[in-house]
């Protein structure tokens, strides 16, 4: 099980996207649900139209990161590729626990009691070849009495989940292998740290 991927919504796409890309990610599609505005064009090319973008994907090495458009920054998911034994595992456990199961043919995903989903996903083609990967994050939850339970859950992960107390559920920060920064705040307020 290796941790790959999150995803939030942020009123700050462009700046988002900037930020990422500065630390040597590449956007590999820009979709609204109309269309889409992947590269090569850049934002000089439909900024006037102003579209409302409900995905933007940067990939970096086997780091995935997702945003899409909305009126204040919620964190939505973080993402796990499995395997076929870990991905039944996993729902075993998940039912046992009575969590909302979202199955589906592209990923899956699993409601936890936090409001944090965790996607399951068994396909590689969403990474890509590299030595960029996260290591390491620490997410705030209102209630930490449910962070046992996913603690159990994510067991054989390599990569800790800390988590701290905090108003409401937020990523705070992130850490990464072979970012080309060594200490930077994303628009959202993500924190993310080169592994060193």
């Amino acid at each position: 099980m290796q941790l790959f991927h999150y995803h939030y919504w942020t009123p700050f796409v462009e700046e988002t996207e900037q930020t990422y890309r500065s630390l040597g990610f590449k956007v590999n599609g820009r979709f609204t649900k109309d269309g889409f505005f992947h590269p090569p064009l850049t934002w000089d090319d439909f900024r006037e139209e102003q579209p409302t973008f409900r995905i933007i994907e940067m990939r970096k090495g086997q780091i995935n990161i997702t945003f899409g458009y909305s009126k204040k920054v919620l964190f939505d998911h973080i993402g796990f590729l499995v395997s076929d034994e870990e991905y039944d595992q996993l729902l075993a456990q998940a039912k046992e626990l009575n969590w909302p199961i979202q199955a589906g043919e592209r990923r899956t995903f699993l409601s936890t009691p936090l409001r944090l989903r965790l996607e399951l996903q068994r396909r590689t083609d969403v990474i890509e070849n590299g030595n960029n990967a996260l290591h390491a994050m620490t997410i705030a939850v209102p209630d930490l009495s449910q962070t046992p339970k996913i603690d159990q859950l994510l067991s054989p992960l390599n990569q800790p989940i800390h988590w701290q107390k905090g108003e409401r559920l937020s990523l705070l920060d992130v850490n990464m292998t072979n970012v080309d920064e060594m200490n930077t705040i994303d628009p959202n307020g993500v924190h993310i740290v080169k592994q060193t």
